[in-house]
């Protein structure tokens, strides 16, 4: 019979690690996105354009999956 903490732990642990891993990919597309946004916003000459109104352009042109 197995210690149902040392289990929970383990289980912790493990998603700890995914969590980590999921967070690292975040952190290199929150850059990919920042820089697809800088360069829609000099395309565009639109100063001050941010990744929440690049999403809305997307969703506007019928780009967002």
């Amino acid at each position: 019979m197995t210690d149902p903490a040392t289990d929970a732990a383990k289980r912790a642990a493990a998603l700890f690690a995914k969590r980590d891993r999921l967070a690292s990919q975040l952190a290199v597309l929150d850059s990919d996105l920042k820089r697809a946004t800088q360069d829609y916003s000099q395309a565009m000459r639109i100063w001050g354009f941010t990744p929440l109104m690049m999403r809305q352009v997307c969703n506007a042109r019928g780009l967002a999956a």
